[in-house]
Parts: C-alpha cells; structure tokens; sequence
C-alpha cells in the first residue's frame, strides 16, 4: 500500500498475519470545499475562522453539557426532551405548555439558591434553547426584524415558531390552564410576549413561506413560581 502525504503507521500483527492498521496522516494544507464546511474564509490577506460545531453528535452533546449545567436534571434530560420534540413535531401547543411546565417543575430548588437566576428573563430562555438545539432543530435566536428582534424562532419537522419570553418580577399572573387554546381572550390579562410579537410584526418575514405552519408563541414565566405562568399563541395563516 502506497503512502500519501505525510503519515505514520502503527501495525499490529501476530505472527506473519497482520490484524490491525492505525494511520495517523497531517491534514492536507489546502482543501477548498473542507475549508468553506469548517469555516475559513480568508479576509484582508489573513484567514479568519467562523466558530461551528462539526456535527450533530458534537452539536447534541454539547447542549446536553448546557442542559445539565442550567437545570441539574440529567438523568431525566431524554425524557422531557421527548415530551418537548413531540409537541413541536405535531404543533400540538397545549401539549408543549404542559411540557415546558413539566421541565421547570423539575428543576432542584438549590438551583435557584444563591444566584439571580429567578430574576433572569435569559435563564429561562437560555434552557429553552439548550433543550430545542438538542432535538437538531434550526434555532435563530434574536431573530432580527424591521422592527426590532425577537427572542427565538425555531423550525422543526416543517413548522415555524416564533417565540417571544417574559418574565414577570412583580406579583404573579394567574396562569394559563394546561388545556388553554391560546389567544389573547384565553386570560383576562394580555399576554404581553404576544402582543409585542403582533404589535412589531415578528412573524411578517415568515409568512407565506413553504412549510405546515407557523405560530406566534408568547411564553411568560413568573419570577416567584420559577416556571411558566402564561401562554397563548396563535397560527398564522
């Protein structure tokens, strides 16, 4: 067997027979199509590198190392994973209200000890995507507009979700039964992650686009409850 390049060969053998081969070979130093894939790109005389991850086993682990770290719950992680991925994959809404709930019900208090994250809009929004890139979904997070940016528009078995994520610090709302079926007469206090969706128009890019749907989702989480207490949605035709 002929060497290119570089390389080095360990062969493991027994006897006259040879019964494994490990080569380690340089990487070639110019590679069109690889370099666009990782991300180089060459800018004023000097290569410049655009950090991605390199796969989806890579790109799973890594917001599973995310999940752990916000919520502590890794042993039950695939689960709540699951409940999640079938909500979106079905755009069941009530379904993901349950599941969302179910996820920060789980959460251990100790988390919560010490720290400012009940009283951080980010935390809640950040858990959410940990859990939503996991399931291989295209996430766009400060989805920009014309207007202004959302907080997170995800697309996943041919759906379209753009989401907006409150937090509300002073006294609670009264929440959202599980079997809500969103809109803005499902609470007697407007959603203001929805409306603010409506009013600046978030959706508007996505319209009209190929796909099975698209949702406007306002997602507001209370600050004492440590969990979501209001939902509504709405789909946009």
């Amino acid at each position: 067997m002929a060497k290119i390049g570089h390389t080095l060969w360990h062969v493991a053998t027994w006897g006259d027979q040879c019964l494994a081969l490990l080569v380690l070979s340089a990487a070639a130093w110019k590679c069109a199509a690889r370099d666009r894939w990782i991300g180089w790109e060459r800018k004023w005389g000097e290569l410049a590198f655009r950090l991605r991850v390199p796969n989806q086993a890579v790109r799973t682990a890594l917001n599973n190392q995310f999940i752990d770290a916000y919520t502590g719950i890794s042993d039950e992680r695939l689960s709540y994973k699951a409940g999640l991925a079938e909500a979106l994959t079905k755009a069941d809404l009530p379904r993901l209200v349950k599941a969302i709930k179910r996820l920060f019900a789980s959460i251990p208090w100790r988390n919560f000890i010490g720290n400012d994250l009940p009283a951080s809009e980010g935390y809640y929004a950040s858990v959410l995507y940990a859990f939503f890139a996991s399931m291989n979904a295209e996430i766009i997070p400060e989805d920009l507009t014309n207007h202004g940016q959302v907080d997170l528009t995800l697309k996943l078995a041919g759906y379209t979700y753009v989401m907006e994520i409150k937090l509300e610090r002073g006294s609670e709302l009264q929440q959202t039964p599980p079997d809500s079926k969103g809109g803005a007469d499902a609470n007697e206090r407007p959603n203001l992650a929805l409306a603010q969706i409506r009013s600046r128009g978030y959706s508007e890019k996505y319209r009209g686009a190929p796909g099975r749907g698209l949702f406007e989702v306002g997602l507001v989480f209370g600050r004492a409850a440590r969990n979501l207490i209001q939902a509504d949605w709405r789909r946009v035709d």
